[in-house]
């Protein structure tokens, strides 16, 4: 189907990045990293207000691909800098280019969901989210699988103008969405009797309504809290890897088959769980089974890292929250938003996934600084094993947030 061919089109672009971005953190210095979080974090303070003022005034079916094709602007640029840019600025060029894959990566994957929250119905993202979801990591497996087969042979300049070209791909599919999905999927009746096309339409409100809505809503906050405790936590391991990487590995060439390899297994184990698993488990469960999963898995990791602190468990580790995360958890996360308004489901759900999902990162990421700082004198082992068990009592809330937001969504399909 054409939406499981665009988020193909979207992780495959996000995929042949980050391993990109992950090598040049490495050389930047793990300490830059609560400094690239907080810039990372500003970025999406300037981003948000934008995007939502965009959308209030333009259609989407016209918004959207310019938007994407901004992106495929600044890829040009940043290949053109790192290709011939000055050697006393590439520090800078690597800094920025983090933060903006960092904006990208999570900007676009928050519109395709929004776009995928309104096309269908509640009963039918139960079924179609699984696979729509299992499209995408079929994307990020080719990507981080092209990224690490092609280290040795392409320069960063050439992996930008193939996540240019997929990039177009993706804006090609995303109208064969909004033309294959009907009338029936995106309109709706007026009083006149005709039709009105949601995707012809600018959204209206300003630029803080979905600021506004999540402060009114109990499921909005509870959403904010269960990605804010994901997100810190998953923060400071991501930080403990870079600097496992950083000691290990010399060259940048290495370091990017590492990274893209980690991907590559975290793709494939997504891709396994999207097809054969979430659908089955959120029919038979239900949604708070479901995303206890998550909450469940970093428990486990967290006990099991400070027993035995290690590369090797911090790696599997990661491994496994991210596929909990990408395969089972935000496919169903996604699910609540099937039952907001229009918009709440493209303004809510972008200050959640941006600015809430950011300010998680940089919480975890100063709280990495504070740890790790010179200052402590701890050996890297035992500050995390103890940073990821003063974590442990979180889970319960995640457990709890968990409950309530499946209660909630049973009540709505109820109705």
């Amino acid at each position: 189907m054409w939406s499981a061919a665009t988020f193909f089109t979207v992780l495959a672009t996000c995929f042949v990045l980050r391993p990109i971005r992950e090598t040049l953190a490495t050389e930047l210095g793990v300490q830059k990293i609560p400094y690239l979080m907080t810039g990372t974090f500003a970025a999406m303070l300037v981003v948000l207000p934008i995007y939502s003022a965009i959308v209030a005034r333009w259609p989407r079916r016209t918004a959207v691909p310019w938007i994407f094709r901004f992106f495929i602007a600044n890829l040009a640029i940043f290949a053109a800098l790192f290709q011939w840019a000055p050697p006393g600025i590439q520090t800078d060029v690597f800094a920025v280019f983090y933060v903006w894959v960092s904006v990208f990566n999570l900007f676009v994957v928050s519109v395709f969901w929004s776009m995928m929250a309104e096309l269908f119905r509640t009963e039918q993202s139960t079924r179609l989210f699984g696979p729509i979801a299992a499209g995408g990591s079929l994307g990020g497996l080719t990507g981080s699988m092209a990224s690490a087969l092609l280290s040795k042979h392409l320069s960063i300049p050439a992996f930008l103008c193939i996540a240019i070209v997929i990039l177009e791909v993706s804006i090609f599919c995303r109208r064969r969405v909004v033309v294959s999905t009907g009338v029936g999927a995106h309109t709706e009746p007026v009083a006149s009797g005709e039709t009105v096309d949601h995707d012809d339409q600018p959204i209206g409100g300003t630029a803080w309504s979905g600021f506004v809505a999540v402060i009114r809503s109990p499921v909005l906050a509870s959403i904010c809290g269960f990605i804010f405790l994901g997100t810190v936590t998953a923060t400071v391991v991501y930080a403990a890897r870079l600097q496992f990487v950083a000691t290990m590995f010399e060259t940048r060439v290495e370091k990017n088959e590492f990274f893209a390899m980690i991907d590559f297994v975290v793709q494939g184990g997504a891709l396994v769980v999207q097809l054969f698993l979430v659908s089955r488990i959120l029919r038979r469960t239900g949604v708070a089974v479901t995303l206890a999963i998550l909450p469940i898995v970093y428990g486990v990791g967290m006990i099991s890292f400070t027993m035995a602190p290690s590369l090797g468990v911090i790696v599997a580790l990661e491994i496994a929250r991210r596929v909990a995360a990408y395969a089972v958890a935000k496919p169903t996360m996604d699910i609540l938003y099937t039952l907001v308004t229009l918009d709440e489901k493209y303004k809510a759900k972008g200050f959640i996934d941006l600015i809430v999902y950011r300010g998680g990162d940089v919480t975890g990421a100063w709280l990495f600084g504070a740890l790790f700082s010179p200052a402590m004198m701890l050996p890297m082992a035992v500050a995390l094993g103890g940073t990821l068990a003063l974590f442990l009592p979180f889970v319960g809330i995640w457990l709890v947030l968990a409950a309530f937001l499946g209660h909630k969504t049973q009540q709505q399909v109820g109705k």
